[in-house]
């Protein structure tokens, strides 16, 4: 076996926690014998940790884990059956527990006679019959009927009857109590009924995010195996247990590992209140997996059972020194970071370091006791090997207290999650009314992404879910109802990702991203996007270097705006020529000058309010007004934002839709989508900054002219609101008309210029404005792309691929595909409170988004915060990873560089990754040598 091969880190935590387990222990549940069958690693957790059975419910599937609970329902019957009562004497407990055995076997014909004949009485003798009768029926593998159920009350109650109860015909009676009449063609009883489960329900698979993670396997062999076992809803336990251990635990397959972690355990900011791994706590700008109560329960296990001096896995017992003495506190951070899970900022998993390798090995452990010929070095080049160094983590890092104070306001109201399962929580972002209530999240149904998924998206999202009945590679869009399920599906076009990109010859993978000269480039299904950066090489002649303007397509550097289109304000009609607009799609001035209602475009009974958006799709049409009905039927379309799931859509002319049942509203609205309704925020502001509860109730007032979206803010009224310049180079009215549109101020004023370019120092282009000060003044500046003010913060500069947005066609997406429309979806995806986020598009053809503090003087930490999440995103999106690119409109962005601000002592490096991956590499290279037991 290759030295590089290794074996799961869990499995040697789990190992260890299982010999704990063994211990006969006053107290210890007897399930605990059981844990070591679990096959998922969360699971295992609860197991260890439980105290009955029901305490499983929620962390174990029944459908992967039905050793386990064979294994503890015989447990617990031979307790029942052979525990101390006034019948039974030792002769016949110790009879009872040898028919129960320590095998697999239950309790046989010739056992029960044997406790007849031994005269041990009729309650041992009806327990013991009682326990061979129902595993003879049992219905355990009846668990996942439960699912089927619409009421979720049903649901519960089923798998807490199916798994408590002894006689197998008692299920059924309760079960029709709790869940109503059995009537034979409903999914639920169908399922009892019928010998085999199978769910063949339309976006219902078992695993969908989980689905879209086989793919980065490098392996044949391991993306099959991948696929074998999420497409199955119910995978043999033998499936599962060969694909954790052949393509889960090896290091060339950390792409696909470390995407099915993203799914199942998502790096999240910040740790505190451990009582074990306290090194932890006090780090709100760090990413983990794990920071919660469960792992830092089972690192303190882990701990203690290696105070042993012997760590058993597989069979193998391996001696190490007393690491009470020996490096306790790096041993202990060593049991913390397997458990706690540091992510890292790049890939989200690292290594240990090769220096604290061979530091802790040559201290700790018993060398004598290992193969001929192989060394500490050895194996600590195969755990840490030196190209992978970059990526590492140091040791020292958490043996010392984390350093940031208690009161730092860092706020992340839905970590943990305070929600229901089912439920997402979605934090409030609105501002508070100091007279009323206000909470800091809400809980919103949700739709699980397959049966059993974790990954749960709010209702009204458009979500992209595999669509196997068209091959590889192809999805489909579904709209998750309030029902929970994900309805209304439409193909969508495939992607091949086996096709490569051919760039001047050279072969780029589908999904790679990579620079051309200065130009940063992705390539997806076989076509290469890159931006529009104009570039000087040390090839480039005097003639070039003089005409270089630092704009793209040659253009000047000048500020003469049209606006095209598709509603962008253009610097000029040369850089909107460059990125396709005709003479016919271009007017003079920005478009925040135009008045799009000046025609009165809408009808009689509706009223025209400008509603300004950057569309990415239909762009030679982008509606920049809506149509609001002026009576009832305002109100009813604010109420019936989001589609149901029945009925058919028939398009009509404005922003409106027809529906058998009601009326539903474009997805790209500002007023009327899914997003509008999420947010919570209906409330607008006139342009005399008076406040309406909605934009209906504004509607329905004479000479009344809205001015925002959004409470009203007295520094934003006609008499003090100042005109601002925002990131996206539009001139607003004031800063809270910019807020609205979900736009951050660059600078007071008017926009004059394109700003400069990264790599010209142009000073002329800004010399007449006047920036702000930084929010945080030690902070590191960045500066946006074509803008004047530096700022703290994160910048993500990312690739947007054009196939993929025509693919989202107007069957599926209400309307086109916006620039906002992207912007709340990934804002939606921040879990700081005091971090707010804006995008647009540059004039290099990429999308910047911003990341900043919305906190007045932010301090270090809080910039710092922000930053963090810019890092997070910008891994989600260039790892493609599922928890991102399910969402339809996040879907198209293949690629992100980064920019971050950091404190002028030093910036947060990449810290993290899992210490876990170097231990399992050890165990499992050292498990396949031999080992003397000890």
């Amino acid at each position: 076996m290759d030295m590089q091969s290794s074996c799961s880190f869990n499995t040697l935590l789990f190992t260890i926690l299982m010999l704990l387990s063994k211990s006969d222990v006053n107290g210890t549940w007897v399930g605990q014998k059981c844990c070591e069958d679990a096959m998922v690693d969360q699971c295992r957790f609860a197991c260890l940790q439980a105290n009955s059975r029901f305490e499983l419910i929620d962390q174990c599937r029944n459908d992967y884990e039905e050793e386990m609970f064979k294994c503890i329902y015989k447990q617990e019957s031979r307790q029942r059956c052979c525990g101390r009562n006034r019948e039974t004497s030792s002769s016949c407990r110790h009879m009872c527990e040898r028919a129960f055995g320590n095998d697999r076997r239950s309790p046989t014909p010739n056992d029960i006679i044997a406790v007849v004949d031994a005269q041990c009485g009729d309650t041992m003798e009806r327990c013991m019959e009682e326990f061979a009768n129902a595993t003879k029926q049992t219905f355990i593998d009846k668990l996942p009927c439960c699912d089927l159920s619409d009421n979720s009350i049903c649901q519960k109650s089923c798998k807490k009857i199916l798994q408590s109860e002894i006689s197998p015909q008692e299920p059924i009676s309760q079960l029709v109590e709790v869940c109503g009449e059995l009537i034979p063609h409903l999914p639920l009883w169908k399922c009892f009924i019928e010998t085999n489960v199978h769910v063949e329900e339309p976006g219902r698979g078992r695993t969908l995010p989980e689905m879209m993670c086989c793919d980065k396997a490098l392996s044949v062999n391991c993306k099959d195996n991948c696929k074998k076992v999420f497409a199955n809803p119910w995978p043999e336990p033998p499936a599962w247990e060969d694909f954790q251990n052949t393509c889960e635990s090896y290091e060339r397959e950390a792409e696909l590992t470390g995407c099915l972690e993203e799914v199942r355990s998502p790096c999240k900011m910040g740790c505190h209140e451990l009582s074990f791994c306290t090194n932890f706590n006090n780090r709100p700008t760090e990413l983990f997996r794990k920071c919660d109560a469960d792992g830092d329960t089972i690192a303190r296990h882990s701990y203690n059972s290696w105070l042993s001096g012997v760590i058993r896995i597989l069979h193998f017992n391996i001696s190490v020194k007393d690491i009470t003495t020996c490096e306790p506190e790096k041993w202990k951070m060593v049991a913390c970071a397997m458990n706690i899970k540091p992510c890292s900022k790049r890939t989200g998993e690292a290594i240990i370091c090769r220096s604290d390798c061979l530091d802790l090995l040559n201290k700790c452990v018993h060398k004598h006791l290992l193969p001929a010929a192989i060394t500490v070095d050895q194996i600590c080049e195969s755990l840490s090997p030196h190209h992978l160094q970059s990526k590492c983590i140091s040791i020292s890092t958490y043996t010392k207290p984390g350093q940031v104070s208690k009161t730092v306001n860092v706020t992340q109201p839905c970590l943990p999650n305070p929600c229901e399962s089912g439920e997402v929580c979605v934090i409030n972002r609105n501002p508070c009314d100091a007279t009323k209530p206000c909470p800091k999240y809400s809980c919103l149904p949700g739709c699980k992404m397959g049966q059993g998924s974790t990954f749960v998206v709010p209702y009204g999202s458009l979500v992209r879910v595999l669509d196997h009945t068209r091959g590889d590679g192809c999805f489909k869009a579904c709209t998750c109802t309030k029902s929970g399920s994900l309805r209304r599906c439409h193909a969508l076009q495939c992607t091949d990702g086996k096709r490569e990109c051919n760039l001047a010859g050279q072969l780029r993978s589908h999904g790679s991203h990579f620079y051309v000269d200065c130009n940063f480039c992705s390539c997806y299904n076989g076509v290469v996007t890159c931006t529009k950066r104009q570039c000087l090489t040390s090839k480039s002649s005097v003639e070039e270097k003089r005409k270089f303007t630092g704009v793209p397509c040659d253009c000047e550097n000048n500020y003469s705006p049209v606006c095209g289109a598709d509603g962008r304000t253009y610097p000029s009609l040369c850089l909107a020529a460059c990125f396709g607009m005709t003479q016919s799609d271009v007017t003079i001035g920005t478009c925040s000058s135009q008045d799009p209602c000046q025609n009165n475009p809408c009808g009689e009974r509706e009223r025209c309010v400008a509603s300004p958006r950057v569309c990415l799709t239909q762009i030679h049409k982008c509606q920049q007004y809506e149509c609001i009905p002026r009576f009832r039927v305002c109100s009813r379309w604010l109420r019936n934002a989001i589609q149901r799931a029945t009925g058919s859509l028939k398009p009509s002319h404005r922003h409106q839709l027809v529906h058998d049942e009601e009326q539903v509203i474009l997805s790209s609205s500002r007023f009327f989508s899914s997003a509008a309704f999420l947010s919570n925020n209906s409330v607008s502001c006139d342009v005399n900054n008076q406040q309406f509860d909605d934009v209906c109730k504004l509607m329905r007032a004479k000479r009344r002219n809205l001015a925002y979206t959004g409470k009203c803010k007295s520094t934003c009224s006609s008499h003090h609101g100042r005109p601002v310049c925002g990131h996206d180079r539009v001139t607003y009215n004031n800063s809270c008309v910019a807020e609205a549109n979900g736009v951050l101020v660059d600078h007071v004023g008017a926009c004059k210029s394109v700003g400069l370019a990264e790599d010209k120092k142009n000073a002329e282009a800004c010399e007449d404005v006047m920036c702000p000060p930084l929010a945080n003044t030690k902070c590191k500046a960045i500066r946006p792309p074509d803008e004047c003010c530096p700022l703290c913060g994160g910048l993500l500069r990312v690739m947007l691929n054009k196939q993929h947005l025509r693919a989202i066609t107007e069957d599926v997406w209400k309307g086109p595909v916006t620039v906002h429309d992207i912007v709340w979806q990934l804002r939606s995806r921040l879990n700081v409170l005091e971090c707010a986020i804006s995008g647009q598009l540059t004039t290099e053809g990429d999308l910047a988004i911003l990341i900043v503090s919305n906190v007045e003087n932010p301090s270090l930490v809080q910039v710092e915060a922000c930053s963090r999440e810019a890092e997070r995103l910008s891994r989600l999106i260039n790892s493609r990873s599922p928890t991102l690119t399910s969402y339809l409109t996040l879907s198209p962005l293949t690629a992100a560089t980064l920019s971050t601000s950091d404190h002028f002592n030093g910036a947060v490096t990449s810290r993290g990754g899992l210490l876990s991956v170097a231990v399992a590499w050890l165990t499992y290279w050292l498990a396949t040598k031999t080992l003397p037991v000890t």
